[in-house]
């Protein structure tokens, strides 16, 4: 409970600072990062427990449980993110006439 509560307070102090002018865009209440940062205090309070469920396993803790969530995507994003740049290094044009030591005899 204290996690939500210090979670929440974070993002309304956040919407705070932005209604009152610490956002790249003037004070007042239309400011967008005020309204989006107290959308988000508001989604934290009343989804907390969905927010928590996403980082955790559906079993208890022990032997044989599953990892949670995050833990198990984590290796597959890192693996995704690094066969992008593989496809990205070997499709981009270089040439090999000029090397670092000037062109090539």
């Amino acid at each position: 409970m204290a996690a939500r509560i210090g979670v929440t307070v974070a993002a309304l102090l956040l919407a705070a600072i932005a209604f009152l002018g610490g956002a790249p865009t003037p004070a007042g209440l239309l400011n967008p990062f005020g309204i989006l940062f107290l959308f988000l205090a508001v989604l934290i309070w009343f989804a907390w427990d969905k927010i928590v469920g996403g980082y955790a396993s559906g079993r208890p803790a022990g032997e044989g449980a599953e990892l949670p969530l995050m833990a198990r995507f984590g290796p597959v994003f890192i693996k995704g993110i690094m066969s992008l740049r593989h496809t990205n290094l070997r499709s981009s044009p270089t040439s090999p006439s000029v090397g670092p030591s000037g062109p090539a005899a």
